[in-house]
């Protein structure tokens, strides 16, 4: 089923599927290509993060004002950047890790919620599995007010994205859109492949995508 539902996915991106991509999950053996190739990309992200952090603190007196608790930017962002690799690893997540309680409050919220579908309380019940978009985004010195979008409001206390780092992580997951050859992978970072697959992670069909799935 898990198989067959990240096939989903990938068809309705208009994205081709070929004999060689491995895009089954054994619960046992977490080297699966698609899986492990996300969750590197997604550590390098960390990495980049953490390092535009640590240097944007460096430059005076600013702190990081996000913090566990806070889910304002989950309910204020109307866009939420997500790509197929990072449906995937959610549609992942929500099947094979999260408990049958967190299932039922998510399903619960999809078609009632105005914020992100995953935020539970004012904590993300994917957080392993949250998308670039989020882990890129970060605010300094004081935390985001309700409806406060800091994009407008301080862009100078928002996070700059740490370009290279995404790029790095990009390129990593290419082999998952069935781009492998290395030169091919660059080609394809600079001609966009990935960022042309962009999709709304608040407007998704969720519901319909983990109704396949049994959920």
């Amino acid at each position: 089923m898990l198989k067959r539902n990240i096939a989903i996915i990938l068809q309705g991106c208009g994205i081709m599927i070929t004999g060689s991509m491995q895009l089954g999950f054994n619960r046992n053996d977490k080297a699966y290509p698609w899986l492990s190739m996300l969750l590197d990309g997604y550590e390098i992200i960390n990495e980049g993060v953490e390092a535009a952090i640590q240097a944007e603190v460096a430059r005076g007196a600013r702190h990081l004002a996000c913090h566990k608790g806070c889910g304002n930017c989950c309910i204020s962002q109307t866009d939420i950047p997500v790509y197929p690799h990072e449906v995937a690893g959610i549609y992942w997540y929500v099947t094979e890790k999260m408990p049958q309680q967190a299932k039922s409050v998510l399903m619960s919220q999809l078609d009632t919620s105005n914020s992100c579908p995953f935020l539970g309380g004012q904590e993300c019940m994917v957080h392993g599995m949250r998308p670039a978009s989020c882990r890129v985004f970060n605010v300094f010195d004081s935390p985001c007010q309700p409806d406060e979008d800091p994009f407008y409001t301080r862009q100078f206390d928002v996070l700059i994205p740490p370009q290279e780092y995404i790029n790095e992580a990009f390129y990593t997951v290419m082999p998952f859109y069935g781009v492998k050859d290395r030169y091919d992978r660059m080609d394809a970072l600079q001609e966009g492949l990935i960022q042309s697959q962009i999709m709304n992670l608040k407007s998704y069909n969720w519901k319909e995508l983990f109704s396949e799935g049994g959920i």
